[in-house]
């Protein structure tokens, strides 16, 4: 869908059960900061390929149940979940790099 304003995911980065049981503050700021870019990558991808994205893996929605949420057959979201995930390893910052 052309134009569709993509959302803003980062702050999700500071909810997460990933972050919060880290005691040491800065490895927590900085788990929150590879999230947050995480959550941003995510925000990159074509529009169906991130709804079945978060769903399934933000929002922990089992896969039999996502079809019926985005009204699209099964054969589609899982190929969806299987380019999306591909496409997210293509994404992902190099953990290297100084972005």
């Amino acid at each position: 869908m052309p134009g569709r304003p993509r959302p803003d995911l980062r702050a999700a980065a500071f909810s997460t059960v990933a972050q919060a049981d880290i005691g040491d503050l800065a490895e927590r700021l900085h788990r929150i900061g590879v999230l947050a870019q995480f959550f941003d990558t995510i925000t990159r991808l074509p529009p169906e390929q991130m709804d079945v994205t978060v769903l399934r893996y933000l929002r922990g929605i089992p896969d039999h149940a996502v079809p019926g949420i985005v009204g699209l057959p099964p054969a589609n979201t899982h190929t969806l979940d299987h380019h999306a995930r591909g496409a997210l390893d293509q994404l992902r910052p190099n953990p290297g790099s100084q972005e």
